[in-house]
Protein backbone atom coordinates (compact mmCIF):
# COMPACT_ATOMS: atom_id res chain seq x y z
CA UNK A 1 0.00 0.00 0.00
CA UNK A 2 1.42 3.62 -0.28
CA UNK A 3 3.72 5.48 1.97
CA UNK A 4 2.04 7.81 4.70
CA UNK A 5 4.00 11.21 4.43
CA UNK A 6 2.67 13.48 6.88
CA UNK A 7 0.43 12.54 9.63
CA UNK A 8 -3.02 14.22 10.04
CA UNK A 9 -2.63 18.20 10.56
CA UNK A 10 -6.31 18.41 10.21
CA UNK A 11 -9.39 15.84 10.51
CA UNK A 12 -12.09 16.51 8.77
CA UNK A 13 -15.13 16.12 10.33
CA UNK A 14 -17.18 12.48 9.19
CA UNK A 15 -20.05 10.52 9.36
CA UNK A 16 -18.05 8.30 6.79
CA UNK A 17 -14.74 6.37 7.05
CA UNK A 18 -11.46 7.60 4.54
CA UNK A 19 -12.49 5.81 0.95
CA UNK A 20 -10.17 2.93 0.01
CA UNK A 21 -7.72 4.39 -2.76
CA UNK A 22 -7.87 1.24 -4.33
CA UNK A 23 -11.25 1.41 -4.67
CA UNK A 24 -11.29 5.07 -5.97
CA UNK A 25 -8.09 4.01 -8.40
CA UNK A 26 -10.51 1.23 -10.12
CA UNK A 27 -13.65 3.43 -10.33
CA UNK A 28 -11.95 6.33 -11.78
CA UNK A 29 -12.45 6.44 -15.54
CA UNK A 30 -8.84 6.52 -16.49
CA UNK A 31 -8.04 3.12 -15.09
CA UNK A 32 -10.85 1.63 -16.67
CA UNK A 33 -9.88 -1.80 -18.03
CA UNK A 34 -6.85 -1.55 -15.73
CA UNK A 35 -5.61 -4.94 -14.24
CA UNK A 36 -5.34 -5.23 -10.65
CA UNK A 37 -1.90 -5.62 -10.63
CA UNK A 38 -1.49 -2.00 -12.64
CA UNK A 39 -3.29 -0.39 -10.15
CA UNK A 40 -1.40 -2.15 -6.99
CA UNK A 41 1.44 -0.86 -8.50
CA UNK A 42 0.48 2.46 -9.04
CA UNK A 43 -0.90 2.28 -5.14
CA UNK A 44 3.12 0.56 -4.66
CA UNK A 45 4.89 3.80 -5.77
CA UNK A 46 2.84 6.45 -4.87
CA UNK A 47 2.59 8.20 -1.07
CA UNK A 48 -0.10 9.61 0.32
CA UNK A 49 -0.23 13.27 2.27
CA UNK A 50 -2.46 14.93 4.03
CA UNK A 51 -3.27 18.97 3.55
CA UNK A 52 -4.62 21.69 5.96
CA UNK A 53 -7.44 23.41 4.58
CA UNK A 54 -6.03 26.65 1.87
CA UNK A 55 -2.87 24.91 1.85
CA UNK A 56 -1.09 24.52 -1.85
CA UNK A 57 -0.61 21.25 -3.56
CA UNK A 58 0.97 22.91 -5.88
CA UNK A 59 1.27 26.61 -7.71
CA UNK A 60 0.84 27.92 -11.18
CA UNK A 61 3.91 27.95 -12.91
CA UNK A 62 6.02 25.34 -11.01
CA UNK A 63 7.33 22.31 -12.79
CA UNK A 64 5.12 18.82 -12.91
CA UNK A 65 6.51 15.70 -11.66
CA UNK A 66 3.39 13.76 -10.14
CA UNK A 67 -0.24 13.72 -10.31
CA UNK A 68 -2.81 13.57 -7.66
CA UNK A 69 -5.51 11.36 -6.53
CA UNK A 70 -8.25 12.64 -4.30
CA UNK A 71 -8.76 10.17 -1.36
CA UNK A 72 -10.09 12.18 1.08
CA UNK A 73 -11.47 16.53 0.76
CA UNK A 74 -11.73 18.56 -1.79
CA UNK A 75 -8.98 20.04 -3.74
CA UNK A 76 -9.80 23.74 -5.85
CA UNK A 77 -8.06 24.36 -9.45
CA UNK A 78 -7.95 28.14 -10.23
CA UNK A 79 -5.66 30.84 -10.96
CA UNK A 80 -5.56 34.58 -10.02
CA UNK A 81 -4.72 37.42 -12.26
CA UNK A 82 -1.87 40.10 -11.83
CA UNK A 83 -3.97 41.76 -9.52
CA UNK A 84 -5.06 38.90 -7.12
CA UNK A 85 -7.88 38.83 -8.94
CA UNK A 86 -8.96 34.86 -8.52
CA UNK A 87 -10.50 32.67 -11.50
CA UNK A 88 -11.91 29.58 -10.18
CA UNK A 89 -12.28 26.47 -12.78
CA UNK A 90 -13.21 23.34 -10.92
CA UNK A 91 -13.39 21.37 -8.09
CA UNK A 92 -11.89 18.03 -7.30
CA UNK A 93 -13.57 15.47 -5.07
CA UNK A 94 -12.84 11.61 -3.87
CA UNK A 95 -11.71 9.42 -6.71
CA UNK A 96 -10.88 12.61 -8.77
CA UNK A 97 -7.64 12.57 -10.38
CA UNK A 98 -5.64 16.18 -11.27
CA UNK A 99 -2.11 17.63 -12.19
CA UNK A 100 -1.53 14.86 -15.21
CA UNK A 101 -1.26 17.30 -17.60
CA UNK A 102 2.13 18.21 -16.74
CA UNK A 103 3.54 14.87 -16.69
CA UNK A 104 3.16 14.75 -20.59
CA UNK A 105 3.53 18.04 -22.00
CA UNK A 106 6.41 18.43 -19.91
CA UNK A 107 5.56 22.24 -19.14
CA UNK A 108 4.83 24.27 -16.05
CA UNK A 109 1.88 23.80 -13.98
CA UNK A 110 -1.14 25.86 -16.01
CA UNK A 111 -3.35 26.56 -12.69
CA UNK A 112 -2.82 26.76 -8.67
CA UNK A 113 -4.00 23.63 -6.84
CA UNK A 114 -4.98 24.29 -3.26
CA UNK A 115 -6.94 22.21 -0.76
CA UNK A 116 -10.43 23.83 -0.15
CA UNK A 117 -11.01 22.04 3.38
CA UNK A 118 -8.86 19.26 5.19
CA UNK A 119 -7.85 16.66 2.53
CA UNK A 120 -5.80 13.35 1.86
CA UNK A 121 -4.18 12.92 -1.13
CA UNK A 122 -2.52 10.45 -3.22
CA UNK A 123 0.59 11.49 -5.33
CA UNK A 124 1.58 9.07 -8.16
CA UNK A 125 5.05 10.01 -10.15
CA UNK A 126 5.70 10.41 -13.24
CA UNK A 127 7.21 7.29 -14.12
CA UNK A 128 4.73 4.75 -13.27
CA UNK A 129 2.05 6.85 -14.78
CA UNK A 130 3.54 7.12 -18.08
CA UNK A 131 4.48 3.69 -17.89
CA UNK A 132 1.02 3.09 -17.58
CA UNK A 133 -0.06 4.99 -20.48
CA UNK A 134 2.60 2.95 -22.61
CA UNK A 135 1.42 -0.49 -21.41
CA UNK A 136 -2.45 0.50 -21.53
CA UNK A 137 -4.26 1.21 -24.90
CA UNK A 138 -7.30 1.81 -22.82
CA UNK A 139 -5.60 3.95 -20.48
CA UNK A 140 -4.50 6.29 -23.04
CA UNK A 141 -7.83 6.50 -24.49
CA UNK A 142 -9.29 7.29 -21.66
CA UNK A 143 -7.07 10.08 -21.06
CA UNK A 144 -8.52 11.50 -24.31
CA UNK A 145 -11.77 11.01 -23.02
CA UNK A 146 -10.82 12.67 -20.35
CA UNK A 147 -9.26 15.67 -21.37
CA UNK A 148 -12.80 16.15 -23.62
CA UNK A 149 -14.91 16.39 -20.86
CA UNK A 150 -12.48 18.64 -18.73
CA UNK A 151 -12.78 21.28 -21.71
CA UNK A 152 -16.54 20.73 -21.99
CA UNK A 153 -16.21 21.36 -17.95
CA UNK A 154 -14.22 24.64 -18.33
CA UNK A 155 -16.80 25.43 -21.07
CA UNK A 156 -19.64 24.91 -18.64
CA UNK A 157 -18.10 26.92 -15.95
CA UNK A 158 -17.78 29.81 -17.77
CA UNK A 159 -21.42 29.46 -18.94
CA UNK A 160 -21.99 29.46 -15.24
CA UNK A 161 -19.91 33.11 -14.38
CA UNK A 162 -21.39 34.54 -16.91
CA UNK A 163 -24.88 33.20 -17.16
CA UNK A 164 -26.04 32.42 -13.70
CA UNK A 165 -26.90 34.80 -10.68
CA UNK A 166 -24.83 34.21 -7.81
CA UNK A 167 -27.05 32.54 -5.53
CA UNK A 168 -27.28 29.63 -8.19
CA UNK A 169 -23.71 29.35 -8.80
CA UNK A 170 -23.50 29.50 -4.66
CA UNK A 171 -26.26 26.61 -4.37
CA UNK A 172 -24.27 24.43 -6.91
CA UNK A 173 -20.92 25.02 -5.58
CA UNK A 174 -22.21 23.89 -1.36
CA UNK A 175 -24.19 20.88 -3.39
CA UNK A 176 -20.97 19.95 -4.89
CA UNK A 177 -18.64 20.50 -1.89
CA UNK A 178 -20.84 18.51 0.60
CA UNK A 179 -19.74 15.08 -0.52
CA UNK A 180 -22.04 13.02 2.04
CA UNK A 181 -25.74 12.65 0.39
CA UNK A 182 -28.96 12.78 2.75
CA UNK A 183 -30.26 9.73 3.76
CA UNK A 184 -33.60 11.99 3.65
CA UNK A 185 -34.77 15.38 3.04
CA UNK A 186 -34.30 16.24 6.90
CA UNK A 187 -30.91 15.08 7.06
CA UNK A 188 -28.22 18.49 7.56
CA UNK A 189 -24.91 18.26 5.34
CA UNK A 190 -22.08 19.88 6.54
CA UNK A 191 -19.51 21.86 4.03
CA UNK A 192 -16.42 22.53 6.08
CA UNK A 193 -15.09 25.72 4.30
CA UNK A 194 -15.00 29.65 4.92
CA UNK A 195 -16.91 31.89 3.44
CA UNK A 196 -14.25 33.38 2.38
CA UNK A 197 -12.90 30.22 0.53
CA UNK A 198 -16.65 29.95 -1.35
CA UNK A 199 -16.59 33.69 -2.26
CA UNK A 200 -13.50 33.08 -4.58
CA UNK A 201 -15.10 29.53 -5.81
CA UNK A 202 -18.21 31.76 -6.88
CA UNK A 203 -16.05 34.65 -8.60
CA UNK A 204 -17.75 36.73 -5.66
CA UNK A 205 -16.78 39.12 -2.91
CA UNK A 206 -16.89 37.76 0.40
CA UNK A 207 -19.83 40.50 1.32
CA UNK A 208 -22.15 39.11 -1.30
CA UNK A 209 -21.44 35.28 -0.03
CA UNK A 210 -22.51 36.74 3.96
CA UNK A 211 -25.64 38.60 2.32
CA UNK A 212 -26.77 35.75 0.47
CA UNK A 213 -26.12 32.91 3.23
CA UNK A 214 -27.79 34.64 5.89
CA UNK A 215 -30.86 35.26 3.57
CA UNK A 216 -30.78 31.17 3.54
CA UNK A 217 -30.45 30.79 7.75
CA UNK A 218 -33.23 33.19 7.71
CA UNK A 219 -35.21 30.73 5.97
CA UNK A 220 -33.66 27.95 7.18
CA UNK A 221 -32.04 26.74 4.13
CA UNK A 222 -28.30 26.39 5.75
CA UNK A 223 -26.65 27.24 9.62
CA UNK A 224 -24.02 29.44 9.74
CA UNK A 225 -20.88 28.01 11.87
CA UNK A 226 -17.24 28.87 12.47
CA UNK A 227 -15.38 27.83 9.29
CA UNK A 228 -18.79 25.18 7.97
CA UNK A 229 -22.23 25.79 6.35
CA UNK A 230 -24.31 23.38 7.03
CA UNK A 231 -27.02 22.19 4.65
CA UNK A 232 -30.04 22.49 6.47
CA UNK A 233 -32.99 21.80 3.74
CA UNK A 234 -31.07 20.08 1.15
CA UNK A 235 -34.02 19.89 -1.11
CA UNK A 236 -34.65 23.64 -1.36
CA UNK A 237 -30.94 24.39 -1.64
CA UNK A 238 -31.28 22.10 -4.68
CA UNK A 239 -33.57 23.45 -6.19
CA UNK A 240 -32.05 26.88 -6.27
CA UNK A 241 -29.10 25.16 -7.84
CA UNK A 242 -31.09 23.62 -10.86
CA UNK A 243 -32.69 27.16 -11.47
Amino acid sequence: MAVEENEPMIARPSKNDVADPTLLLSNNPLFRGCSHEDISHLLVSGVTKRYAADEYVFVKGEAGFSCYLVIDGAVGIGSYSPDGRYCPMRELMPGDIFGEMALLDDQPRSADAVAIIPSKLLIIRRAPFVQMLERNACVSLNFLRMICVRVRSVSKRADEGYFLDLSTRMARRLLTLSTQRPDSSATPLTCCLTQERLASIVGATRQSVNKQLRMWQATGIVELSRGCIIIRDFERLRSVALN
